[in-house]
């Protein structure tokens, strides 16, 4: 792997700065629109952040354009830290996500474009923004605003950014080196293994949290309308037990004596009310409502029940029979609760809906309860009527709520509500659709649904009494419970941030632990790199130093192990070349000299003598094929061994033994452990001889002899030794016909000198007596014969003359 180059920097920044300036582009778009929206000063302050990161992203090119490469990159990741350690004090739940990219991509950016060095350095600062990040959400700061949508498009953005740098990070993958491979991958494996568990975890304890929040909620709900169930029937029963006080039953019915009638008690109903509505407060009428028996009665139960603000009771005509306090009007039959009390006379509970009653000013339910002559027939004889303040059940209503403010409780009465707070004065519409009230009233636990532009828990229980009491059960309300999800969920926040920063630390140190590991593992691969280097440029006295006794060891004992081999190996071979060369020039000069000798003899001595000395054999001798008898006869011998076979005619059969093999098949015979020969051989005059050469001298059409060298040593001979050894013996064929063909011309030479002198004197007689007298002399001579005769025919030889 070679070390990126300058140029290949420059061009990783000018990519790096262009996807960088694309990706920031490609999100002031949605931002701007979200800004205009919600026209927060948080988001105000991100745009001008976002906008000066683009900025900055220009100037990064250009300086990158000019060769200023570290400074534009300088530029780049210092506008980025700045963007990303802002952002989580303006938005809750942002540093979480930013923590871990900001490692991300900063470690990416740095080892793409930066010098090692820098890269080092830029990668500690990112790693502390990182962690600075992911704490500055955990603060709750009051600059902090909460946008889910802002959190899952910065997520969306997160995951595109670094898919982004993961194509490239894949691009450029093999170009990297070892330690950073592994590296890169420690982190992934880290970062994958946290952000699972995180993710899983995560899930797991939303879902248990969402139970517990929707399971409480519910239970809440449920114990809120029971206690308004109650609290309502108690009311009933405490005002049911005073409509049976027989002073107030003795008013009413004292009161129902009126002559005439039902005009006339109207007209009279209204007299009265004229005169209730201009009457000072010492009127005689007005003091008789408020100061009998029965107003005292009334009193006396107000004082145990302040609560109930306004007492009064009215006879079956709707008059004023007795107060606690001046009434508005004296005549109560026209009003609707009163109509509702009385029934027709059949007498009923009434429990009207929230509202502001005048006369107290007191915002409340106006109960009305029928009083019954119990003395007499049981008949209705008057109603009692109590405004019931909400002071009481809103602070019933709201014990266990102020352990949490994030939950907001509401009455529901219809498509009204009523929010449970003590200010209360009034109803107001319901925000839920009808849609959704249907769900809430049918569903059987917690639902989670959008409201007021975020998730909401929301869980509703209809108010109705344990020993159901008509008047309360018929009401029809609600008690409506809602919390935001992300209120109720914010431990779950906090435990995914402080997941997050646990994850964070925990990348950190398996990123320390895998870069001292990475260190561990490369610096032996890079020692044996450099080594390899070396050894291809020729230096094989070069070394791989490494401590270690692990794979990586052994690889460089074994390489060291090799490079010695190969040192070896290649003097070896020079030597061998040199050796080669060394033998080819005594070969040359073997067959140099032999091809200036005549005599066969001579020749032969001088080549088993030259070919010993060139090559120290332990001996050295020839063998010629004498084909009348098929055996090979040695010619000369090295050494006194040499004389000693010569002496007593040593010979071997043609086919026996390494020579005899050699000669019968014209093929080289090496035996280089004639131990392990079965066909060798002994020779009695050589008896150390460990390894033997059998080389034929041969022609294209036959073979004159065998060449046999031998060496006192296992293995001495080799392949090299029967190349070179078969020239030799090529020569010694080519030199050995030379010298038997010069005999052969220099026998037919003298024979011809000497028939031709024959010819001379046989030319030189006068008579045929005398030629054939100086013929069978000369002739006798020539062939060294005692005797010669000549025989004359008269026929000639059939066969021809002979020479």
């Amino acid at each position: 792997m070679e070390t990126p180059t300058r140029l290949d920097r420059l061009q990783s920044a000018m990519r790096v700065s262009q996807i960088v300036l694309v990706l920031v582009l490609l999100a002031l778009m949605p931002l701007f629109v979200l800004t205009w929206a919600t026209r927060v000063w948080q988001l105000y302050t991100l745009t001008a952040l976002v906008v000066g990161l683009a900025l900055a992203t220009a100037v990064t090119m250009y300086l990158v354009q000019h060769s200023h490469h570290t400074r534009g990159v300088a530029v780049l990741l210092g506008a980025i830290m700045v963007v990303i350690l802002t952002m989580p004090l303006l938005f809750e739940g942002i540093g979480v996500l930013m923590g871990p990219f900001t490692i991300f991509v900063v470690w990416q950016i740095a080892n793409a474009t930066l010098m090692p060095a820098r890269a080092g350095q830029a990668m500690v600062v990112g790693l502390l923004g990182g962690i600075v990040a992911v704490l500055l959400d955990l603060l709750d700061l009051n600059t902090q605003l909460f946008l889910p949508s802002l959190t899952a498009w910065f997520g969306v953005l997160s995951f595109v950014i670094i898919l982004a740098f993961g194509v490239l990070i894949l691009r450029n993958y093999r170009d990297y080196s070892v330690r950073t491979k592994l590296l890169s991958v420690a982190l992934f494996i880290i970062l994958l293994i946290v952000s699972t568990t995180t993710m899983i975890a995560g899930e797991a304890v939303k879902r248990t949290l969402t139970e517990e929040v929707g399971h409480d909620l519910q239970t809440l709900s449920h114990s809120r309308a029971f206690a308004v169930s109650e609290l309502l029937g108690q009311q009933v029963s405490v005002l049911q037990a005073l409509a049976l006080d027989q002073v107030l039953q003795m008013a009413a019915m004292e009161a129902m004596v009126m002559v005439g009638d039902e005009t006339a008690v109207l007209n009279t109903m209204a007299n009265l009310d004229a005169q209730w509505q201009t009457a000072a407060d010492d009127d005689p009428l007005v003091r008789d409502k408020l100061e009998n028996d029965a107003a005292t009665t009334l009193l006396r139960f107000q004082a145990q029940f302040p609560i109930h603000r306004e007492l009064f009771i009215t006879d079956r005509y709707g008059g004023l029979v007795a107060a606690t306090s001046r009434t508005t009007d004296y005549y109560q039959g026209d009003e609707v609760w009163w109509q509702a009390a009385f029934a027709n006379g059949a007498g009923r509970v009434y429990i009207s809906e929230p509202e502001l009653d005048q006369s107290s000013d007191t915002f409340g339910l106006l109960m009305a309860i029928p009083i019954y002559n119990n003395q007499g027939n049981g008949e209705m004889v008057g109603i009692l009527r109590t405004t019931y303040s909400f002071t009481e059940l809103v602070e019933l209503l709201n014990i266990g709520l102020q352990v949490d403010n994030s939950v907001e409780m509401v009455l529901l009465i219809g498509n009204q509500e009523l929010p449970l707070v003590q200010d209360t004065r009034a109803l107001q519409q319901t925000q839920l659709d009808m849609a959704l009230l249907t769900r809430l009233k049918e569903a059987d636990g917690t639902l989670v649904e959008p409201l007021d532009g975020e998730l909401q828990f929301l869980s509703a229980t209809r108010v109705k009494t344990l020993y159901h009491v008509a008047a309360v059960d018929q009401l029809d309300w609600w008690v409506l419970l809602q919390q935001p999800q992300a209120e109720a969920l914010w431990p779950l926040g906090v435990q995914q941030r402080l997941s997050t920063l646990l994850g964070v630390l925990l990348a950190v140190v398996g990123g320390l632990i895998a870069a001292y590991a990475g260190n561990v593992l490369s610096q032996p691969i890079a020692v044996l790199t450099e080594t390899a280097v070396r050894v291809r440029n020729g230096d094989f006295e070069a070394r791989a130093h490494v401590d270690s006794n692990d794979e990586t060891g052994i690889l460089a004992e074994t390489f060291n192990a090799m490079t010695v081999q190969l040192q070896a190996t290649l003097q070896n071979l020079d030597f061998r070349v040199r050796e080669r060369t060394r033998a080819l020039e005594v070969a040359a000069q073997i067959g140099r000299r032999i091809s200036t000798i005549l005599d066969e003899e001579e020749m032969i001595t001088a080549v088993v003598e030259q070919t010993q000395k060139a090559f120290n054999y332990y001996h050295v001798h020839i063998y010629l094929l004498d084909k009348s008898t098929n055996q090979l006869t040695i010619a000369s011998g090295t050494g006194q061994p040499g004389i000693s076979m010569r002496r007593y005619g040593h010979h071997i059969n043609l086919g026996e033994g390494l020579v005899g093999r050699a000669a019968a098949t014209n093929i080289t015979i090496l035996a280089p452990d004639v131990t392990r020969e079965p066909r060798w051989l002994p020779n009695k005059w050589l008896p150390e001889t460990r390894a033997e050469l059998a080389v034929p001298i041969a022609t294209e059409k036959e073979v004159l002899g065998v060449l046999d060298v031998q060496r006192t040593t296992i293995g001495s001979l080799t392949e090299a030794d029967a190349n070179v050894l078969q020239l030799v013996a090529n020569q010694v064929a080519i030199a050995l016909q030379n010298a038997r063909q010069y005999v052969l011309t220099q026998h037919r030479a003298e024979r011809q000198v000497l028939i031709n002198q024959i010819g001379q004197q046989i030319q030189n007689t006068n008579s045929i007596d005398e030629a054939l007298q100086v013929a069978v002399r000369e002739l006798g001579r020539a062939l060294a014969t005692d005797y010669t005769q000549v025989h004359l025919t008269d026929e000639l030889p059939t066969n021809g003359l002979l020479d």
